[in-house]
């Protein structure tokens, strides 16, 4: 959808996306890239055509698609694992050295391109552009749905718990007071001072850092 009313009305923009759902959206040089249960697709005109972009990636499910510098990755559940792009989305590559798994269900981006991938087996970073991973292996569980780095704190979060780092993965601590059991927290964003998780349970929202959160779904 696009809205150009500063949301207050939508427009569905789905000529040419064969796809019924969409999980990511991402800029890229030649336009948008939407990562869907049918692999990347891409708009060149602001969402008024889409194409497939990457033939081979057609048979997979697209969970999360991340930019960084000349690089384009995307995090797969049907098979691939993670893929890469390095120009702008026409080909793809796989990228799964290291990873002990190929269902990917979030990715991050750190200082100097370092990544972080959520698997249903753990945690897993790579420092050379996802050449290799390896995967962390001091928190007590291995089910992440999302990860996310946001001003120098890194959040990972599984079925029933959200952990932070402060310094990039070597050392993680609970930062779930006021998250219910099962939220399963799929994403994160910042705004301002506030930090908001979302997931099962709805939005929830944290003045300090993730020490402690509240419910944010008033209407």
């Amino acid at each position: 959808y696009t809205s150009l009313t500063n949301q207050l009305f939508w427009s569905i923009k789905n000529t040419g996306l064969v796809a019924s759902s969409v999980s990511s959206l991402e800029k890229c040089n030649r336009g948008l890239l939407a990562g869907t249960n049918k692999g990347v697709f891409i708009s060149s005109n602001g969402g008024g055509n889409w194409e497939s972009a990457g033939h081979f990636m057609e048979c997979n499910y697209v969970t999360e698609i991340k930019k960084a510098g000349e690089n384009i990755y995307a995090g797969t559940k049907g098979g691939c694992g993670m893929m890469k792009s390095t120009d702008e989305g026409l080909t793809w590559t796989p990228i799964n050295n290291g990873l002990s798994s190929n269902i990917i269900n979030g990715i991050t981006i750190c200082e100097n391109e370092e990544i972080f991938a959520a698997t249903n087996s753990g945690i897993h970073n790579s420092n050379n552009y996802g050449s290799s991973w390896s995967i962390i292996n001091n928190l007590p569980v291995t089910d992440f749905f999302s990860v996310q780095f946001l001003d120098s704190v890194l959040y990972a979060a599984s079925f029933n718990t959200i952990y932070k780092s402060t310094n990039l993965g070597i050392n993680w601590i609970s930062a779930s007071n006021g998250i219910p059991a099962a939220s399963g927290i799929n994403s994160f964003e910042k705004i301002g001072n506030k930090i908001f998780a979302a997931g099962n349970m709805g939005v929830f929202q944290s003045t300090n850092n993730g020490v402690s959160w509240n419910s944010a779904n008033a209407g």
